[in-house]
């Protein structure tokens, strides 16, 4: 059996070769890829939400399927849309994952810090001027999570921090993942902590 040193290990190297395979997708494949995931993503969200409920999601970087369009959609849809923020509670705790509702005007023209630096940890300092208030993971009707990797079960590798992994555990919704076909996984080194999704759409 792999300890936790080996496992961490072999999760880390499969993440650099993951990153490797996903930007080697050429722009034009990149974006009928994402056209037919993000399709197949709103019919999703109409089904299995309603109108009023909260949809959890991520501003898409770098390689990553750009789920731009579902995203648009959810406004459309009368969802509520939620984006994650990294925000330490003080300077020397480590930042947390918050779901903050936007309106499409505030995505539109990335009125807030985290839509324009999505990766960037903010300050609590940096949210309480725009009155946010965060949606907790377990109000969450559909979540759904970026990765670098998935398996037939559904199980997902992600960038390695965590945060993805607590906000499964926590919501009681529908959790859905979002990937290229490239990135399927015959196996994947799994952890005690690691939750499965529901769904991985991909293309």
């Amino acid at each position: 059996m792999k300890d936790t040193q080996d496992i961490a290990h072999i999760k880390q190297e499969l993440r650099t070769h993951l990153k490797e395979v996903r930007a080697s997708i050429s722009a034009p494949l990149h974006a009928e890829k994402s056209r037919i995931v993000c399709q197949h993503l709103v019919e999703d969200i109409a089904s299995h939400t309603r109108s009023g409920s909260y949809v959890a999601a991520f501003s898409p970087l770098g390689s990553e399927l750009d789920i731009s369009a579902a995203l648009k959609a959810c406004f459309a849809l009368d969802r509520k849309l939620c984006l994650p923020a990294l925000v330490r509670p003080t300077a020397c705790e480590q930042a947390q994952m918050h779901f903050y509702p936007i309106s499409e005007d505030m995505w539109a023209n990335k009125a807030a810090p985290f839509l324009t630096h999505p990766a960037r940890a903010l300050n609590a300092t940096d949210i309480y001027p725009m009155q946010l208030e965060a949606c907790k993971h377990e109000h969450i009707d559909y979540l759904i999570c970026p990765l670098l990797g998935f398996d037939a079960g559904c199980y997902r590798i992600g960038y390695g921090g965590g945060y993805y992994d607590r906000a499964l555990a926590d919501c009681a919704g529908r959790k859905v993942g979002v990937a290229f076909s490239e990135q399927f996984c015959a196996c994947l080194p799994l952890e005690a902590h690691d939750q499965p999704l529901d769904l991985v759409l991909h293309a």
